[in-house]
C-alpha cells in the first residue's frame, strides 16, 4: 500500500523535480582576502530564487578570515563547493572553478560583488526559451555615497546573432568600460574551453576584456537584460584597480598592455573599425594607467627611471611611435590626448599626420605587420617558374593583411629568382632566401622554419593556391583552438574535375602550425631528401604527441601534375626512402617505439612502388636482419 506523503512533504518532492528538470548553473567565485565581504556575496547566492545550482568558493591562498567564513557558512549548506589552492591569481581561480563544475550553465562572480535574488532565474529562463550562448545583465556601482546604475547603449531583450556579434557586440563588451566585465553573465558552459583561461595567464587588468573579446568569437547568440542584477562594489580597497604601491601600478600597466595588444590581434579579424577603436582604446587606457605611476609619491631618480622603463615598453606597438618627435607625456598625458583617440577611430589620418608630422601612419602599420606578423606563410621552390606567380598572387590577395611571405629559392636554374624578386620590390612583406647549392626540400622547409616571425605558420607547394580568406579563417581557428597545429581540407585540381577531400595526413601543407611547435622542432641529423620529406616529418612530429584540431573548410587547391621518373630518378627516389627509414627507425628505437609491422609495411610499400634489383634487395635484407636483431634482444632484456 502506497504511503500518503502531507503536504510540506509533497511541495518538497516537486521542487525537487523541478530542479532535475532545469539545467545547472555553476556560481564560480575567486576569494582572496575578502573576509569584510564574502558574507553578503555569498548569502546573495544562496537565497537566489532560482535553486538548481552549485556555489564553487575558490580560495586564492587567503591570509585573513576569509576561508574560515567560508567554510562556517558551508556547512549550512550542500551546494557550496570550496576549493583551495596557493595564491596564483583570480584568472587561475576561475580556471581551477571552471575544472570543477558540473553545470550547463556558468556565471563568475567576484567575491565582494553580490547578486539581486532574481538574476539567476531570469536569465536562465531567458537562456532556455530563446536557445541562448550569452546572457548579460545590466548592474549597480556601490561605493560609500551611493548607488549608480550603469547606463550603456546595447540593444535590450532582443536576440542577437550572426554579424550584429561580430559588428554590434565586439564594441560594447570588450570596448565599452560599463560592459567590458566578465561577471554579470550566464554562459552556457560548452562554448568556454581551459585553453582561454591559459591564454589570459597571469594578467590582473583588462582580463576581463580579453576573455570576452575570445568568447565572442565562440558564442552564436546573445541576449541583454536591462535589469540592474549585479552589484559592483568599488568600496574595496584591496581591489586590484584601487593599489597606489607602485610595483602593482607598474605591473597593472604592463598587464593592461599585454590584454589589449592581445585584443588588438583579435580585433583585426573584424575590420578596420574595430582595429582603429582598440588602437584608440589603447592609448586611453595607458595614458590613465601612467597617470596614477606619475602620481605617486617616488624619488626622483627611481620615477625616471620607471617612467624610461615605460615609455620603452610602449614603444613597441607601432602606433606609438609618434612619440618620433613629442614625448609620451606630450601625447598621451595632454589634454589633446582625447583629440588624439577619436581621430583615430574616425581614421582621420590626414589630421594625425598633420598633428605630429610624422609623415604615413600606412608605412608605420605595416613596419609593423612586417616586424609583427600574425601568420607566416612559407614557399620552397626549385625550378618553379611556371607555376609560382598564381601561387604567390593567391597570398598577396588574401582578406587577411597581417601576414609574411616566406620564399625560399633551393637554386632555381630558370626564372624563379627573378620572379620573386618582382614580388619583393612589389610587397614589403615577402622576403626571398635562397641557397647558393640545390640542397633538397627537406633543407628548403627547414630554412623556412628557422626564418619566419609569425604566432602561426603554415606550407604552400609552389603549384598550388589558397582560397581568399584562408588566411583570415585559419588564424581565427588558431586563436579559438590553441593547438599544435590545425588541419584543414582542400580542393584537388584534377584535369577535368575538381574533388573535396578531408585534410591531408602527411604533408606539411594543409596544417596551420602554431610557430613555437614549429620553432622549437629539431631538424639536427635529418637527411637532405626531396621526396618523402612530409613523411618523415610527420612521424618526428607525432613523436611529441601534438595537439591537434580538424577544421571543416575547404582552403587550399592542390594542383594535379602528372610526371614520368625515369629509371635512374625512380632510383634516386628509392635511395631516398631507404635514408628517410633508417633516420626514422633510429628515432623511433629513441623513443622506445619501434613496431615491428611498421618495418615490414615499410619494406612492402617499397617493394610495391620501386620493385626489386639487386640494390633494393639487399636493403630489404638489411631490415629483416636489423628486425630480427633488434627484437630479439628486446626480447632478451624484458
Amino acid at each position: 500500500m502506497p504511503i500518503s506523503l502531507g503536504g510540506e512533504e509533497m511541495r518538497s518532492e516537486l521542487q525537487s523535480k523541478q530542479e532535475l528538470e532545469l539545467p545547472k548553473v555553476s556560481i564560480i567565485v575567486p576569494m582572496y582576502n575578502v573576509a569584510n565581504f564574502i558574507k553578503t556575496c555569498i548569502n546573495s547566492l544562496l537565497n537566489q530564487t532560482y535553486n538548481n545550482i552549485e556555489i564553487i568558493l575558490v580560495d586564492d591562498g587567503s591570509t585573513d578570515q576569509t576561508l574560515k567564513i567560508s567554510k562556517e557558512i558551508s556547512e549550512q549548506d550542500s551546494r557550496i563547493v570550496i576549493v583551495s589552492q596557493a595564491n596564483n591569481g583570480a584568472n587561475f581561480a576561475r580556471l581551477t572553478g571552471f575544472k570543477s563544475c558540473s553545470g550547463s550553465y556558468i556565471t563568475f562572480v567576484d567575491a565582494d560583488d553580490w547578486m539581486h535574488l532574481e538574476m539567476i532565474e531570469t536569465m536562465v529562463k531567458i537562456a532556455q526559451k530563446h536557445q541562448i550562448d550569452l546572457v548579460k545583465c545590466n548592474y549597480m556601482w556601490e561605493d560609500n555615497k551611493a548607488s549608480t546604475k550603469v547606463k550603456n547603449n546595447l540593444v535590450a531583450n532582443q536576440v542577437l546573432e550572426g554579424e550584429d556579434i561580430n559588428n554590434y557586440l565586439f564594441l560594447q563588451l570588450v570596448g565599452s568600460y560599463n560592459l567590458n566585465t566578465s561577471c554579470g553573465q550566464l554562459i552556457r558552459k560548452n562554448v568556454v574551453t581551459e585553453d582561454m583561461f591559459e591564454a589570459i595567464g597571469s594578467l590582473s587588468v583588462a582580463e576581463d576584456a580579453y576573455f570576452n573579446a575570445m568568447l565572442l568569437q565562440r558564442i552564436k547568440t546573445f541576449y541583454f537584460v536591462p535589469q540592474h542584477f549585479y552589484h559592483y562594489n568599488r568600496k574595496n580597497i584591496n581591489s586590484v584597480t584601487s593599489h597606489t604601491d607602485y610595483p602593482r601600478v607598474e605591473k597593472n600597466v604592463w598587464d593592461c598592455f599585454c590584454a589589449n595588444e592581445k585584443i588588438y590581434q583579435i580585433a583585426l579579424l573584424y575590420g578596420e573599425k574595430h582595429s582603429r577603436w582598440q588602437v584608440a582604446k589603447l592609448i586611453d587606457e595607458m595614458a590613465v594607467s601612467f597617470e596614477r605611476v606619475l602620481k605617486l609619491s617616488l624619488p626622483n631618480e627611481l620615477s625616471l627611471k620607471r617612467q624610461n622603463f615605460l615609455e620603452n615598453l610602449l614603444n613597441e606597438v607601432f602606433f606609438l611611435k609618434i612619440r618620433k618627435k613629442y614625448s609620451f607625456n606630450e601625447v598621451c598625458l595632454s589634454p589633446r590626448r582625447r583629440n588624439i583617440s577619436m581621430l583615430i577611430f574616425n581614421n582621420d589620418i590626414a589630421a594625425l599626420e598633420k598633428m605630429f608630422d610624422i609623415g604615413s601612419f600606412e608605412e608605420l602599420e605595416i613596419d609593423h605587420k612586417i616586424k609583427n606578423p600574425a601568420i607566416s606563410v612559407i614557399v620552397c621552390v626549385y625550378n618553379g617558374d611556371n607555376f609560382l606567380d598564381r601561387c604567390l598572387r593567391s597570398i598577396v590577395n588574401q582578406t587577411f593583411k597581417n601576414f609574411e611571405l616566406i620564399v625560399v629559392n633551393d637554386a632555381s636554374t630558370d626564372g624563379t629568382h627573378k620572379l620573386i624578386e618582382s614580388y619583393c620590390k612589389k610587397y614589403p612583406n615577402i622576403k626571398l632566401v635562397s641557397h647558393a647549392q640545390n640542397q633538397g626540400v627537406l633543407r628548403a622547409i627547414e630554412t623556412g622554419s628557422k626564418s619566419f616571425l609569425g604566432k602561426y605558420a603554415l606550407f604552400i607547394d609552389h603549384d598550388d593556391w589558397f582560397e581568399p580568406q584562408a588566411l583570415e579563417l585559419l588564424f581565427k581557428k588558431g586563436e579559438i583552438d590553441q593547438v599544435d597545429w590545425v588541419e584543414y581540407d582542400y580542393y584537388y585540381q584534377l584535369p577535368t574535375r575538381v574533388i573535396r577531400q578531408h585534410a591531408p595526413k602527411y604533408p606539411m601543407w594543409g596544417k596551420l602550425f602554431s610557430g613555437d611547435f614549429l620553432r622549437n622542432f629539431d631538424f639536427t641529423d635529418l637527411p637532405s631528401i626531396s621526396y618523402a620529406q612530409d613523411y618523415l616529418l610527420y612521424n618526428l612530429f607525432m613523436l611529441d604527441k601534438p595537439k591537434t584540431s580538424h577544421f571543416n573548410e575547404a582552403l587550399y587547391n592542390y594542383f594535379y601534375t602528372r610526371s614520368s621518373l625515369s629509371k635512374e630518378i625512380n632510383m634516386k627516389k628509392a635511395r631516398e626512402n631507404i635514408k628517410l627509414y633508417h633516420c626514422l627507425k633510429r628515432k623511433f628505437i629513441e623513443h622506445q617505439v619501434l613496431d615491428r609491422n611498421w618495418c615490414e609495411q615499410y619494406k612492402k610499400d617499397m617493394k610495391n612502388v620501386f620493385g626489386v634489383n639487386s640494390e633494393l634487395q639487399s636493403f630489404y635484407q638489411e631490415v629483416d636482419e636489423e628486425v630480427e636483431n633488434y627484437f630479439r634482444q628486446q626480447s632478451k632484456s624484458n
